[in-house]
């Protein structure tokens, strides 16, 4: 049974015989048996960042007018290829003068220093590859009480924009949604997203409080998306599954598997398996390119050695053809002489004088 708040932000949700219970049982039955994805909240937070990546611009206030995704791949020395969260090209707006890129972050808690120094190597990665200058941000769950912070790395200073998502940000957004979806608004992409951020960043005192409002309050939008409703299943199953015992996991997985259409509900098995199987076959393509991309450096490299050695070598092969020819001038010089001193030999032997 529900208990009043439930009733209250969850008006539309009803158990009644409309259900297709058997399907809905072997469905969550499924969901249950799935593995839990230790990475989930990395996952989801790339996943909707390149799924909607005008929406998380705004919605996380980026610098700059959001232009372009771009490969998140980088070739660290001493690390090899790492994956940044998120990486896009912006044009000027605001603080951004210039055509520049953002490196996007996903963290909980706070930083350490190696952190900061991979996100140091994100940024001069990209700067180097797009050739133009890069602003970090840390999206995360962690109050700094301030909107950046200045580091130094390796002599160099630099700054680390921050995106907080507190337990006030967290419930502000959910209450909003809860109003939303009173009022039978529909659940506009942003809407999609910050609920989605709810589910991310909720620290585990209250984010088994947060994870199950969230559930029932999916459970009784009826404005959404199918996407978002994919999407959202997709969110609230894994994070489900990683806060709650196995009781609790079964009666929310019902709650929000529910909400699903039964005609669509096949689509919904295996949704996030395939998911990650496409994330992960992206990631790998973005690993290649950057391989690709490190080999065309090296490369180029390595041709500007030759052409370097090349110009070195013409230019001993001109200085040997002039000391060629200056001793070829020597040499007719030297046989000059000769001829002469065989001529003046000549005429003194004329005179009866011989050597």
């Amino acid at each position: 049974m529900m208990n009043m708040d439930e009733k209250r932000f969850n008006r539309n949700y009803k158990y009644n015989s409309k259900y297709n219970m058997p399907k809905i049982c072997k469905t969550v039955k499924g969901f249950m048996e799935e593995p839990v994805n230790p990475q989930l909240f990395d996952f989801l937070f790339r996943y909707n960042a390149r799924n909607y990546p005008k929406t998380t611009h705004e919605e996380l206030e980026l610098p700059g007018e959001f232009k372009q995704i771009e490969d998140t791949a980088v070739f660290v020395i001493g690390n090899g290829v790492l994956q940044m969260d998120y990486a896009e090209s912006i044009t000027p707006c605001g603080i951004v003068e210039r055509d520049a890129a953002n490196d996007v972050e996903h963290q909980t808690g706070k930083l350490n220093p190696d952190k900061v120094k991979i996100i140091f190597e994100y940024c001069l990665y990209t700067e180097i590859q797009l050739k133009k200058p890069c602003y970090p941000i840390v999206v995360t769950n962690h109050d700094y009480g301030k909107e950046y912070e200045d580091y130094t790395v390796e002599g160099f200073s630099f700054r680390i924009y921050f995106r907080i998502f507190n337990k006030e940000v967290i419930y502000k957004s959910l209450n909003t949604l809860m109003k939303k979806d009173y009022n039978q608004e529909v659940l506009s992409d942003a809407d999609y997203l910050n609920l989605v951020y709810c589910i991310i960043f909720a620290k585990k005192p209250f984010a088994q409080d947060v994870i199950e409002k969230a559930s029932y309050l999916f459970a009784s939008i009826e404005n959404i998306k199918f996407n978002h409703q994919l999407d959202l299943h997709m969110a609230l199953k894994m994070a489900i599954k990683y806060y709650f015992d196995d009781e609790k996991i079964e009666e929310l997985l019902t709650v929000i598997t529910k909400a699903v259409d039964a005609s669509r509900m096949d689509k919904f098995g295996g949704y996030e398996v395939e998911q990650f199987t496409i994330q992960e076959l992206e990631d790998k393509i973005s690993v290649l390119k950057a391989e690709k991309s490190k080999h065309e450096l090296e490369l180029s490299s390595k041709e500007k050695e030759l052409s370097s050695k090349e110009k070195e070598l013409s230019f001993k092969e001109k200085e040997l053809s002039f000391k060629e020819k200056e001793l070829s001038s020597k040499e007719t010089e030297l046989s000059q002489m000769d001829a002469r001193i065989k001529q003046l030999e000549g005429i003194l032997q004329e005179h009866g004088i011989s050597f």
